[in-house]
């Protein structure tokens, strides 16, 4: 631009004519049109995939494309997943324009990871990526239930001659370095199976309480109570199958396992009146 005022201006100071003016772009328009699907110059290679995921869980997917991640499409998904279905045909349960996937890459290389959500529907799926230039797609791989819930303990109220037990739990916590998306820290539903002084019992949900609850006889406030692995299953078929055998002294929980929260910027968030600070 600086260059053509200059000419400009040479022009006008010699005597000569002003050249015609530029010109007009063509107006431009509103209608709907296909949009662009990226295309990095290169066909993509599938490096690794998932096999057995559970809820609760991240799956990874790793392969070889253009670099700049040049091979996203515009406004169209870049990772499927699709599920199986009973005919043996695919249909896309979710997709990276959601927000349990997160891809990044270097180099050409790309990694894609998802969190699987508590009550994600179980069954078999697949990965398929999706470019100008390529189209890839996983082994097929399952998404199962959890077992990695963990029973904390009980508390215990006497009911006249008996006792009252309420067992508390747990769903695993997220990973702050993979988990993408928010989970609840206490499963719901279900029943807890559990054994006390040789005898075994069964505590079902209590939503009133948000414990899995029985009654007992006798004085339990200061027994000890057993569970094996599995003894917990959650309204959704989650379960604790991966806790060992364990013993609890009733009345004494364990610490609830997990991560704190992590505010952006690594603090309070900006409010009304100044509450909380910008990042630095």
């Amino acid at each position: 631009m600086v260059q053509s005022l200059c000419d400009l201006v040479a022009t006008m100071a010699g005597g000569a004519p002003a050249p015609p003016p530029a010109t007009v772009p063509p107006a431009g328009s509103t209608a709907p049109g296909t949009p662009p699907t990226g295309d990095g110059g290169v066909v993509g290679t599938l490096v690794a995939g998932p096999y057995v995921v559970e809820r609760m869980r991240t799956l990874q997917v790793v392969w070889r494309g253009g670099t700049l991640g040049r091979d996203r499409p515009v406004d169209d998904p870049f990772l499927l997943l699709e599920r199986q279905q009973p005919d043996g045909g695919w249909t896309v349960a979710d997709t990276d324009l959601g927000w349990a996937f997160v891809w990044r890459e270097h180099d050409g290389e790309y990694r894609a990871r998802y969190d699987v959500a508590h009550d994600f529907p179980i069954g078999t799926y697949r990965v398929r990526i999706q470019s100008a230039r390529y189209t890839l797609a996983t082994a097929s791989f399952a998404i199962a239930s959890s077992s990695g819930l963990r029973v904390r303990g009980a508390t215990a109220a006497r009911m006249g001659e008996g006792t009252r037990l309420d067992f508390v739990a747990q769903n695993p916590p997220p990973d702050p370095e993979q988990s993408i998306l928010s989970r609840p820290r206490e499963p719901e539903g279900g029943s807890l199976r559990f054994e006390l002084g040789g005898r075994q019992g069964i505590a079902p949900w209590d939503p009133v309480r948000q414990t899995w609850s029985a009654g007992v006889s006798g004085d339990a406030t200061t027994a000890t109570v057993h569970v094996e692995p599995g003894a917990l299953r959650d309204g959704l078929d989650n379960d604790s199958l991966a806790q060992p055998p364990t013993d609890f002294v009733v009345g004494q929980l364990a610490p609830l396992d997990w991560p704190p929260s992590i505010g952006p910027g690594g603090g309070p968030p900006p409010g009304p009146g100044g509450v909380g600070s910008f990042p630095p």
